[in-house]
């Protein structure tokens, strides 16, 4: 691992947990080290407006609000995380679920979807199919976003990285929830599957289902981050199954910032090809 000079800022990761389609709430997550090996999330917020808000806020974030979607806008966003470390860290790595490539458009399934698929679809996790209308533009216009704001994406160079520098890399967080629970399965914590999860249970029930499922995440991933101003609601706080979904986006935001932490550590590894690429954990 390279030691850094006494000038050199702290690092830090951006995690998001991008929508497909500009109406659905996207999950950011921002965390930095504290130079003794440890990681600590900063700001967590189920949405990009609400990020905004929260940076704004010290990192506290109203987690009654209603997360909206929006088209992300990569400049405010880098703005306002800047702005809560205080100058004093520098953003590595944004690391984003969301299909990306280095083609102008992407219409089609990617050789790192078919890599992803032949890996872990015995595992029930088989990446999405991407198409020209999801996420389409969205994912052009976020990466050439990230490019003018100088991060660059990073593919698959025969299995390594394709140059330093401020990164943007795609990652999946189902894989991740494999590797830090040590789970052979994939986990079942989508809100929107959760009656395919548990056919017959009451809503109650799979609310149930969903947190414990949360809290195990939670639970593995403050194993090796502190996240101090993230906590689950008790079940009875949910009024509904779809006031989980927010939980769900920023704990998907968090796994992202994870792995943005183990590919500046050396620590994944990519599929795919000169295109595009899906950054994964590396296998024990």
């Amino acid at each position: 691992m390279r030691m850094k000079s006494a000038k050199e800022k702290k690092r830090a990761v951006l995690g998001i947990d991008a929508a497909w389609t500009e109406r659905n709430p996207s999950g950011v997550a921002l965390v930095s080290e504290d130079g003794k090996g440890r990681w600590r999330c900063d700001v967590i917020a189920p949405s990009y407006d609400q990020f905004i808000n929260a940076c704004e806020n010290h990192g506290n974030m109203n987690w009654v609000a209603t997360p909206q979607g929006s088209w992300p806008n990569v400049n405010n966003i880098l703005n306002a995380a800047r702005s809560n470390l205080e100058g004093k860290y520098q953003i590595n790595v944004i690391a984003v679920d969301m299909p990306l490539s280095l083609e102008s458009s992407i219409r089609r399934r990617r050789a790192a979807d078919n890599d992803v698929s032949r890996l872990f679809g015995a595992k029930g996790c088989a990446a999405h199919s991407p198409t020209v209308e999801r996420p389409g533009a969205l994912s052009a216009d976020l990466r050439g976003q990230c490019n003018t704001a100088g991060y660059t994406l990073r593919v698959n160079n025969n299995g390594r990285v394709n140059g330093r520098g401020n990164s943007l890399i795609e990652v999946y967080p189902h894989t991740v929830a494999l590797h830090l629970t040590k789970s052979n399965y994939r986990i079942p914590y989508k809100v929107s599957k959760s009656g395919k999860y548990w056919p017959g249970k009451s809503v109650d029930e799979r609310k149930h289902n969903l947190l414990c499922k949360f809290q195990m995440l939670l639970n593995a991933l403050e194993d090796r981050m502190d996240i101090p101003n993230f906590t689950l609601p008790d079940c009875s706080a949910a009024p509904n199954l779809s006031h989980l979904k927010r939980y769900e986006d920023a704990l998907d935001a968090l796994m992202c910032a994870w792995m943005g932490i183990e590919y500046l550590e050396d620590r994944s590894r990519p599929v795919g090809d000169a295109n595009a690429a899906i950054w994964l954990p590396n296998l024990e």
